[in-house]
């Protein structure tokens, strides 16, 4: 359960209007109890690209799979708009064995932000189709990650049906030739094509910033809300001024641009390795104008302001010393983006790996492993991998038992991000 604030849109704005700057100008708002992720965006009439307020607004959505559809190559702090969007695109299959995919039922909510995994397999002639909603950490997939199955003699058009009650079914036509199980066979939902932003043209205001260089028809991935380096931010006054989107193609400015759509702020000024702050809430969003962040003079941090924060969460680990009966004990506490401790539960995914980099260790703790701060959700694998629910304050912790003298680390994993601890040492 999260909180979303919703904005009502001053009533003399049109429909045909919503990347004009009047429509940033709220006229009131409210906050409401949600179960989707914390998100800002705006009421509007749902009469026309409905599947993208779904994606993007209704599902907050931060990152999106995307295909350059500028016509040039583009770099990464490109400021970009959609487009266009491609319903359904495959990766892997490098044998084309697979097409004519149809998924019913798919959303944010039962897939992997719009992911899904397949897998092809063959039992003398029959041909068995899975897809899936999620991976392990070593790309393999559990049972409960089936959302659908197909399978028929010999080649020919299979019917996916639903699995686990996922809502999710549809059909695949299959031409056989080998099993293909790579954890890299991907379908993506809703590829959005982008081209760059301009703010010289209404129609063209910046929605997203790439997180990378993509080539010209190539995919790759653009986001709303990150902090992008190796910037030029010398033109900027200082660090915490307002960066804008210029008049120049995809590119940001220190002065208000013809549409005064601010796109971020200054986090380091340098004229190669500068850092700024990108906010892009997106067309049907509240933009960054509204969004209220005040810059720590003594640390040089951005704030958020608008309660936000407790929805941007990160993890600190701390190793205990080992006790007189060959156990320790590390603390997990989930902060929120100001860095304080966060006041509600969170679940989390938590593994022992013999790396600080590694999935599963190879060989348990011999005394097994359990959590003692929290609660325990379930056990993944047994003495190696669990999910705990913390403290109603973001803690928990997890005690290793050992008789020997292994080396070990704590991995949680937080969303989508992955912490690990110091080094677990058994004397």
């Amino acid at each position: 359960m999260g909180k979303a604030l919703i904005i009502s849109k001053a009533s003399n704005a049109s429909f045909g209007d919503w990347n004009s700057p009047e429509l940033y100008d709220a006229e009131s708002f409210s906050v409401h109890d949600t179960e989707f992720p914390v998100e800002v965006f705006a009421r509007r009439p749902v009469a026309d690209e409905l599947l993208y307020l779904q994606t993007l607004a209704l599902m907050g959505l931060t990152s999106l799979r995307v295909r350059n559809d500028s016509g040039v190559g583009m770099s990464e702090g490109d400021l970009v708009y959609v487009s266009a969007f491609t319903a359904l695109v495959e990766e892997g299959d490098a044998s084309t064995q697979l097409s004519s995919w149809s998924i019913d039922g798919a959303t944010f909510l039962n897939t992997s932000k719009g992911r899904l995994f397949w897998t092809l397999s063959n039992s003398g002639t029959t041909r068995t189709v899975n897809i899936y909603n999620h991976q392990n950490q070593d790309g393999t997939y559990p049972t409960e990650a089936l959302v659908a199955t197909g399978n028929r003699s010999g080649d020919g058009a299979i019917t996916l049906s639903e699995q686990n009650s996922s809502g999710i079914s549809g059909s695949v036509t299959v031409a056989y030739t080998a099993d293909d199980t790579d954890s890299a066979n991907i379908l993506y939902l809703n590829v959005f094509d982008v081209t760059l932003a301009d703010a010289d043209d209404s129609t063209k205001l910046a929605e997203f910033v790439l997180g990378e260089d993509i080539a010209d028809a190539a995919y790759g991935y653009a986001h709303r809300f990150i902090e992008i380096t190796g910037l030029d931010t010398s033109g900027a006054g200082s660090v915490g001024d307002a960066a804008y989107l210029s008049g120049t193609a995809g590119a940001f400015a220190w002065s208000v641009g013809a549409k005064h759509q601010r796109v971020g702020w200054c986090t380091l000024k340098d004229a190669t390795d500068g850092k700024i702050l990108f906010m892009l809430p997106g067309r049907h969003s509240l933009q960054p104008d509204d969004v209220t962040l005040e810059m720590n003079s003594s640390t040089h941090r951005l704030q958020l302001t608008d309660g936000v924060a407790d929805e941007i969460l990160t993890a600190s680990l701390s190793v205990g010393a080992e006790g007189g009966s060959d156990d320790i004990i590390v603390t997990i506490q989930i902060k929120d983006a100001q860095g304080n401790n966060l006041s509600k539960e969170v679940l989390l995914e938590c593994w022992v790996a013999d790396s600080a980099t590694g999935w599963e260790c190879s060989t348990a703790p011999d005394g097994g492993v359990s959590v003692t701060t929290g609660v325990a959700a379930d056990v993944l694998t047994a003495g190696k991998r669990l999910r705990l629910i913390t403290t109603a304050g973001g803690a928990g912790a997890v005690q290793l038992i050992d008789s020997g003298t292994p080396t070990y680390y704590l991995r949680v994993k937080v969303g989508d991000k992955v912490y690990t601890s110091g080094a677990i040492t058994f004397a």
